[in-house]
């Protein structure tokens, strides 16, 4: 994915960017703004329709894309969960991904089920995140 630029972004649309690159849910970042949720989703549809991007994980990868890195604390994630990591983290739906990796649907979906286990987080924004942090801090 090419890099977007942000600066069609008002204070509080980057603000909560840099928190859905984090991983933040909905509900984290109302209470961290002291907004209502509705107001938290408006400010997302406006990051996603600035940045021409469909979804958080896009948006995600738009803040901080990922390369993966050989040597990453996922040693745990064979050779296709670390590939599936970075599409997921880029923000490629499940069809994308397995025409780029060349399986099906079904495979990726399990592939990404494994990943999700592997790290103990419950979404493909929240594995992105937990990768960039790793990626940034090793």
């Amino acid at each position: 994915m090419a890099a977007r630029d942000v600066s069609a972004l008002t204070p509080r649309e980057r603000e909560v960017l840099r928190r859905i690159g984090e991983g933040e849910s909905t509900r984290q970042m109302a209470l961290d703004l002291r907004i209502s949720p509705a107001t938290v989703h408006t400010h997302v549809r406006a990051v996603l329709l600035k940045l021409g991007v469909r979804s958080r994980a896009q948006a995600a990868a738009v803040v901080a894309p990922v390369p993966l890195a050989r040597h990453t604390p996922f040693d745990a994630l064979t050779r296709r969960e670390s590939e599936v990591l970075r599409c997921m983290a880029a923000g490629l739906p499940r069809v994308v991904i397995a025409e780029r990796l060349a399986m099906s649907p079904n495979t990726v979906r399990t592939h990404a089920r494994n990943v999700l286990a592997k790290l103990g987080v419950r979404s493909s924004l929240a594995a992105g995140a937990l990768l960039r942090r790793a990626l940034t801090t090793g």
